[in-house]
């Protein structure tokens, strides 16, 4: 056989009968299968030798089709609005498996109207399990599948946050800083994720940490507009907020900036996940997105080549303004 431009195509046949051994074996180097196989380290390496200098290539699609794998890998709930820690998560798992030798294709779109279709894949990584019709799914279709920032039930994959210990460093924070009538705000405006977790946990640790230290809560509902939060921390005379997440606390300085008020000299603010600006302004708390994107992605692997399960719970690391 010759490929298109005349040469004839090495194939495992010929890399075999170079080294004298059979062509199962050197596909099983080769492929790096290891499991109930075994063959001497001079063996192994001949084959490796012979390979590289008769510059053979694997037939990819008879390999896929040997192993029933694609080596493909789907990411569902990505949005295009979803930058920061999210897509540094995207980027360090793709990276992984890319290294595997998989390709990752994610789904676009609003996460939490997406349906599931049967389709080719090995495996699935989802951003949250708040989609309850999607994950329910994506359970019974029986591919191996990881969940990001949120719990399932232990003999599933899934990756999760501290949001009560991020809630503490966060408010610890505020308070030793002199803060004594700190705000909690919930998410601004429009939010896809109504019945995240971290609705709940945030709030509820931040109350619990109010009734520790004596003080009042002060709370603004999820989906409050922006300019109504800005008038509120002037109008109560606030001298903290802790914000549900990094775009909000951001947008809040810029807000409390036009009423002439300012962070942190006059107001300090808290949040979760690093704000894309004003970092010389703001504390937070942040999961290494590397990080949990390399665990998504080796959670998946452990899931695909060994149907093992696994969980991580993530603490994060607290980071002061920079002034």
């Amino acid at each position: 056989m010759q490929n298109h431009q005349g040469v004839k195509k090495v194939r495992l046949a010929d890399v075999a009968e170079a080294c004298g051994v059979r062509a199962s074996t050197v596909s099983r180097v080769l492929s790096g299968f290891s499991e109930g196989f075994s063959v001497k380290e001079n063996v192994r390496r001949l084959i490796l030798d012979t390979a590289r200098e008769m510059n053979y290539v694997p037939n990819a699609a008879a390999k896929h089709l040997r192993s029933n794998r694609t080596m493909s890998v789907q990411v569902f709930g990505f949005h295009f609005s979803w930058v920061g820690s999210y897509s540094m998560i995207l980027d360090s798992c793709t990276e992984v498996l890319n290294k595997k030798g998989y390709m990752v294709n994610a789904v676009f779109g609003n996460y939490s109207k997406m349906r599931f279709a049967p389709m080719q894949t090995d495996g699935i990584i989802m951003i949250t399990g708040e989609n309850k019709s999607l994950l329910q799914q994506v359970r019974e279709s029986g591919i191996p599948f990881v969940v990001v920032n949120d719990r399932l039930e232990d003999d599933e994959c899934w990756i999760a946050y501290d949001n009560a210990e991020s809630v503490r460093k966060n408010m610890e924070y505020l308070i030793g800083a002199g803060c004594r009538k700190i705000i909690y705000s919930g998410h601004f405006g429009f939010f896809n994720h109504t019945t995240h977790i971290s609705l709940r946990t945030r709030l509820e640790g931040y109350r619990e940490i109010c009734g520790q230290y004596g003080l009042e809560p002060l709370e603004l509902p999820n989906g409050v507009q922006p300019e109504d939060a800005a008038k509120f921390v002037r109008d109560s005379h606030a001298d903290g907020v802790l914000c549900y997440s990094a775009n909000n606390a951001a947008e809040l300085v810029n807000l409390l900036s036009v009423m002439e008020i300012r962070v942190p000299e006059q107001v300090k603010i808290a949040t979760f996940g690093q704000p894309a600006i004003h970092l010389d302004r703001i504390a937070y708390t942040e999961i290494n997105p590397e990080l949990v994107g390399n665990s998504a992605a080796e959670l998946l692997l452990d899931r695909i080549e060994k149907g093992t399960s696994g969980h991580c719970v993530f603490n994060a690391e607290f980071h002061r303004p920079q002034s």
